[in-house]
């Protein structure tokens, strides 16, 4: 096992491969509640990145403060929420809690 960092503007990223063949990764992100439009779209980049680059298994956690999302139905009110939940989408990515 390897540890690695992704540094972007908005966060630190730490990730653990389990072996050298990148069968499982995961990650680790917070988002500040009172992060920009543009921190957000530094996120998407990561998930983006992490999806496209990194193989096998992928578990990310961490707080992103979308709290106005209703994750029973995957819904918002929000366009910056609806931003991180097509996000999550595009990236075949599910939500656990």
């Amino acid at each position: 096992m390897f540890a690695f960092r992704i540094w972007t503007y908005y966060s630190y990223v730490l990730a653990h491969h389990f072996n050298y063949h990148y069968t499982g990764f995961v990650g680790n992100i917070y988002r500040s509640p009172n992060s920009s439009e543009s921190d957000d779209s530094k996120l998407y980049e990561v998930i983006n990145y992490v999806n496209e680059k990194l193989y096998g298994i992928k578990l990310i956690v961490g707080d992103f403060n979308f709290r106005n999302t209703d994750w029973n139905k995957w819904t918002t009110d929000t366009g910056r929420e609806a931003k991180f939940l097509s996000c999550l989408r595009n990236n075949f990515m599910t939500q656990s809690f």
